[in-house]
């Protein structure tokens, strides 16, 4: 059992949208990236993955549903990712939280490098 934050990987939850940059500041999308990810606590990334998946799937329906279905500057919310591992493939789920398929890679991330160095959203 992971006894430190860092020993269990950080479980998220990605929101797929409608999106399409056209010109917004990169800076106004590094800040508002995390608005796209809904973390798991740390209690519950140690939970087998099937439990983990289970909360994923409540934590889309729940999501889309207290938002109307839209983020603000994100726009429609089109489905989610459930991310578990490092190693694994994200689990896609709908805007009801049902699962429709392992996708493929990672989620998209909006950040804020300055040269090599990564300074906006930091760690996920």
């Amino acid at each position: 059992m992971a006894r430190y934050e860092s020993d269990r990987y950080p479980s998220f939850v990605f929101v797929q949208t409608d999106f399409v940059r056209n010109g917004a500041p990169i800076f106004a999308c590094a800040v508002l990236e995390p608005r796209r990810r809904i973390k798991l606590s740390w209690e519950k990334r140690g939970l087998p993955v099937d439990e983990q998946t289970k909360i994923a799937q409540e934590l889309a329906e729940q999501h889309y549903r207290i938002n109307a279905g839209r983020i603000d500057f994100w726009g429609n919310i089109q489905g989610y990712l459930f991310k578990f591992s490092e190693d694994q493939p994200p689990v896609a789920m709908t805007t009801t939280g049902k699962i429709v398929a392992n996708a493929n890679g990672v989620p998209p991330a909006a950040t804020l490098s300055v040269g090599r160095s990564k300074i906006f959203p930091g760690r996920q």
